[in-house]
Protein backbone atom coordinates (compact mmCIF):
# COMPACT_ATOMS: atom_id res chain seq x y z
CA UNK A 1 0.00 0.00 0.00
CA UNK A 2 1.72 3.02 -1.14
CA UNK A 3 0.31 6.27 0.45
CA UNK A 4 -0.08 9.32 -1.22
CA UNK A 5 1.27 12.83 -0.64
CA UNK A 6 -1.86 14.25 0.93
CA UNK A 7 -2.12 10.94 2.91
CA UNK A 8 1.84 11.74 3.99
CA UNK A 9 1.04 15.13 5.25
CA UNK A 10 -2.16 14.69 7.30
CA UNK A 11 -2.79 14.98 10.89
CA UNK A 12 -2.25 11.75 13.07
CA UNK A 13 -5.42 11.65 14.74
CA UNK A 14 -5.77 9.47 18.28
CA UNK A 15 -8.89 6.52 17.03
CA UNK A 16 -8.41 4.56 20.50
CA UNK A 17 -12.02 5.38 21.49
CA UNK A 18 -13.04 3.63 18.41
CA UNK A 19 -11.70 0.09 18.81
CA UNK A 20 -12.10 -0.83 22.35
CA UNK A 21 -10.20 -4.12 22.33
CA UNK A 22 -7.27 -2.05 21.41
CA UNK A 23 -3.61 -0.43 23.58
CA UNK A 24 -3.64 3.07 20.79
CA UNK A 25 -4.97 3.17 17.47
CA UNK A 26 -4.50 6.26 15.19
CA UNK A 27 -5.73 6.86 11.76
CA UNK A 28 -4.15 8.95 9.01
CA UNK A 29 -5.76 10.01 5.72
CA UNK A 30 -6.91 6.55 4.40
CA UNK A 31 -5.00 4.63 6.63
CA UNK A 32 -5.56 3.14 10.34
CA UNK A 33 -3.08 1.29 12.64
CA UNK A 34 -4.39 -0.45 15.64
CA UNK A 35 -2.48 -1.94 18.04
CA UNK A 36 -3.20 -4.76 20.74
CA UNK A 37 -2.08 -7.14 23.14
CA UNK A 38 -2.55 -10.81 22.03
CA UNK A 39 -4.06 -12.50 24.48
CA UNK A 40 -1.13 -15.49 24.12
CA UNK A 41 2.04 -14.52 23.12
CA UNK A 42 2.83 -16.25 19.57
CA UNK A 43 6.74 -17.02 18.00
CA UNK A 44 7.12 -14.91 15.48
CA UNK A 45 9.16 -16.41 11.72
CA UNK A 46 12.91 -15.19 13.63
CA UNK A 47 11.88 -17.42 16.72
CA UNK A 48 11.41 -14.28 18.96
CA UNK A 49 8.67 -14.61 21.13
CA UNK A 50 5.97 -11.72 20.59
CA UNK A 51 2.85 -10.49 22.48
CA UNK A 52 1.69 -7.81 20.79
CA UNK A 53 -0.09 -6.99 17.29
CA UNK A 54 -0.41 -4.26 15.02
CA UNK A 55 -2.81 -4.18 12.02
CA UNK A 56 -2.70 -1.47 9.18
CA UNK A 57 -5.90 -0.80 7.63
CA UNK A 58 -6.44 0.85 4.94
CA UNK A 59 -9.93 2.79 4.17
CA UNK A 60 -11.55 4.15 1.36
CA UNK A 61 -11.06 7.90 0.82
CA UNK A 62 -11.90 10.20 4.23
CA UNK A 63 -14.10 11.97 2.16
CA UNK A 64 -16.34 9.06 0.87
CA UNK A 65 -19.97 8.81 2.44
CA UNK A 66 -19.45 5.00 3.30
CA UNK A 67 -16.36 4.30 4.78
CA UNK A 68 -15.38 0.97 4.00
CA UNK A 69 -11.69 -0.98 4.63
CA UNK A 70 -10.02 -1.82 1.22
CA UNK A 71 -7.48 -4.18 3.11
CA UNK A 72 -5.50 -4.96 6.00
CA UNK A 73 -2.38 -6.65 6.94
CA UNK A 74 -0.79 -7.50 10.48
CA UNK A 75 2.65 -7.83 11.94
CA UNK A 76 3.82 -8.97 15.16
CA UNK A 77 6.02 -6.90 17.33
CA UNK A 78 7.84 -7.53 21.62
CA UNK A 79 7.12 -4.65 24.11
CA UNK A 80 11.54 -4.41 23.66
CA UNK A 81 10.68 -3.12 19.92
CA UNK A 82 7.40 -0.90 21.27
CA UNK A 83 7.95 2.44 22.46
CA UNK A 84 4.77 3.36 24.23
CA UNK A 85 5.54 7.19 24.11
CA UNK A 86 5.49 7.37 20.24
CA UNK A 87 2.55 7.78 17.43
CA UNK A 88 2.25 4.66 15.99
CA UNK A 89 2.93 6.50 12.73
CA UNK A 90 6.29 7.37 14.08
CA UNK A 91 7.26 4.29 15.13
CA UNK A 92 6.44 1.76 11.86
CA UNK A 93 7.49 2.45 8.64
CA UNK A 94 4.56 0.21 7.04
CA UNK A 95 4.77 1.86 3.59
Amino acid sequence: MEMNEDTKTSEVQDVTDQYPYCLKAERRGENVLILQKLETPIRRLDGKRVSYQLSHKWLTREDAELCEVLGDDYSYWSLKELDMQKQLFDQFNLF
